[in-house]
């Protein structure tokens, strides 16, 4: 916990640096309305994860109910750092999602609070979205919000 305080000094300047502002206590009260929803954005860069971990160093006390559905490839070798960020594994393309949405949801009904964040494409090729997002959003009984990034005009 002592630690999280120097690592949101080092992780605020880096975010003004590449020209994102702070959270806004507007935008924090909007994440934080409902105590379970889905918050579903478009994939458009490979920055996206770093952006997102960037903030989530920042300030880590505001976003601790965030939760985000990453690729499992990762989890291989670093799942216990991706995990203590709140991301939650997909399922590999081979396993034809065979019970990956009731998986997902019995992760996230642990917590009491959280918003999942989730690219419905999974990638940033241009292809139409999934409906993995719909159907876990119903199973948790969550809002579903929609949610646009913007990096050429640091919009989110």
């Amino acid at each position: 916990m002592f630690i999280l305080f120097p690592i949101a000094l080092i992780a605020r300047p880096i975010l003004f640096c590449l020209g994102w502002s702070h959270i806004s206590e507007n935008a924090l009260n909007r994440m934080s309305k409902y105590n379970r929803s889905v918050a579903v954005f478009s994939h458009t860069s490979y920055i996206d994860f770093y952006l997102f971990l960037l903030y989530f160093l920042a300030y880590p006390r505001r976003l601790n109910h965030i939760r985000t559905l990453m690729k499992p490839q990762p989890f291989q070798y670093a799942g216990w750092l991706l995990r203590r960020f709140g991301a939650v594994p997909a399922t590999r393309v081979d396993e034809k999602n065979g019970g990956a949405v009731s998986r997902i949801v019995r992760d996230l009904k642990q917590w009491d609070k959280c918003m999942l964040l989730i690219s419905p494409k999974g990638t940033i090729v241009k292809q139409e979205w999934r409906s993995g997002y719909y159907h876990i959003a119903k199973q948790l009984d969550a809002h579903l919000l929609v949610v646009g990034l913007d990096y050429e005009h640091k919009y989110r």
